[in-house]
């Protein structure tokens, strides 16, 4: 009887567990920061040892990890992806055991399922910003590409990322895209190196993003991302050079 008990003491607390994640990650007006940083926190109520445990996920290089999370603890990783590939991962660690091995089954499979859900959630949030601009099938390559890229510059938050002038060129531009094209951006940027990088990051997330709705319109695969980023030294001159147009 003491095991029965056990047992269903350990299924509620993973219940539990899902149940936070899953009400996390449908607030839709939190940022994407601070939904990773809510999850962190919440996820080790579903192990056997919740104050031993901590998390950590990392996204995009971003790391994002509650307080009692130990690199040196024994730990089980399992990979975030977008469009089938890997962007990030969930690492949980707990100080309590000898090794990895000590995890129980259950909460190896609890993890895949709490990687599963932050998959949906990432992908989900970026499409979801895209939807009304999701292509319709009688646009051509280069026009939905444009659509878009729109979507995209809508959300730029100079806050975050510092000025930068973003000019579109190549084929999206010239209106010659193919189904198999890269969106070709040149960015002038004027901020610091960590503003560069967090808008290297925030534009490598919208790149897979835009993969994936390219491959849903075209069925071409784009494993690298379909945004190709050329960092301009100076300011670009459009009179000069009419094959770029600035967007943003």
């Amino acid at each position: 009887m003491d095991r029965l008990i056990r047992t269903l003491q350990e299924r509620e607390k993973e219940l539990r567990c899902l149940y936070q994640i899953q009400r996390l990650t449908l607030a839709s007006t939190t940022s994407l920061e601070t939904v990773f940083e809510q999850i962190a926190e919440s996820v080790g109520i579903g192990w056997q040892n919740p104050e031993a445990t901590g998390c950590c996920i990392e996204y995009f290089g971003r790391r994002y990890a509650s307080a009692n999370f130990s690199s040196e603890a024994p730990r089980l990783t399992e990979s975030i992806r977008m469009g089938g590939r890997a962007i990030g991962s969930i690492t949980v660690s707990d100080q309590g055991l000898a090794g990895p091995e000590a995890f129980l089954t259950e909460e190896r499979l609890l993890l895949e399922t709490v990687s599963w859900l932050l998959s949906n959630f990432v992908e989900w949030r970026h499409l979801g910003i895209l939807g009304k601009r999701l292509p319709s099938s009688r646009d051509s390559h280069w026009q939905w590409r444009e659509r878009l890229l729109g979507g995209i510059v809508e959300k730029f938050d100079e806050s975050k990322f510092g000025h930068a002038k973003i000019h579109i060129g190549g084929s999206t531009e010239r209106g010659e895209a193919t189904h198999g094209s890269d969106i070709d951006l040149y960015i002038e940027h004027q901020g610091t190196d960590l503003e560069k990088e967090r808008l290297l990051y925030w534009l490598e997330g919208w790149s897979q993003s835009v993969a994936e709705i390219a491959r849903i319109q075209t069925g071409e695969l784009f494993p690298d991302g379909v945004i190709n980023v050329v960092w301009l030294s100076g300011e670009l001159d459009t009179a000069r050079f009419p094959q770029y147009r600035r967007v943003l």
